[in-house]
């Protein structure tokens, strides 16, 4: 319910990324490893008093590949960082923790290169959320061509590990001291 809508929509609209992205597609497809929520982002994370996490929303779950799930919460939060670049410390450091608790979860062999997978992931999902049948609305025409140029680039000169690409994110988004 996922790949269709996000990825070989952008596929489609992105013919010079299309082989990239079919990778992308046809690995999503081949690890399936364990249960995925599929909509794992910020609204569906509800937190109790005590501090228990409570997971809402599962109507797309779907045993397939945890990289998803990572990719999917690290996009919503870089996205929302475009919009915050003041709060993109925060932003780096939680998904630094996350994506480090989430793939302690997962059996190592069951889930081999989560680092390299998810950072390919990550910028098709980003496309994806600018020309995917599911476009954020909260950026700004300008936000969403630098995001647009910025995904384009990691999609066609993927980096080794998700930290780089987030290195490199922080890099073009981060405002300039003044």
């Amino acid at each position: 319910m996922r790949i269709d809508p996000y990825l070989r929509t952008v596929a489609r609209r992105h013919p010079d990324l299309s082989s990239q992205i079919n990778t992308g597609i046809d690995s999503l497809v081949r690890n399936r490893v364990c249960l995925i929520h599929g909509d794992y982002s910020p609204k569906n994370i509800m937190l109790q008093v005590d501090g228990r996490m409570v997971i809402l929303d599962h109507e797309v779950a779907v045993f397939g590949d945890p990289a998803f799930d990572l990719a999917f919460l690290i996009n919503h939060l870089l996205l929302k960082g475009v919009c915050r670049p003041d709060r993109l410390t925060e932003v780096f450091a939680g998904i630094t923790e996350f994506f480090s608790a989430y793939c302690s979860e997962i059996q190592e062999a069951a889930f081999a290169d989560p680092d390299e997978r998810v950072g390919r992931l990550l910028p098709m999902l980003m496309l994806a959320r600018i020309d995917g049948k599911s476009p954020v609305e909260y950026l700004t025409e300008q936000q969403r061509e630098a995001t647009r140029a910025f995904a384009r680039d990691q999609i066609l000169d993927p980096p080794p590990a998700t930290g780089e690409l987030i290195e490199h994110f922080a890099s073009r988004f981060r405002p300039c001291p003044r």
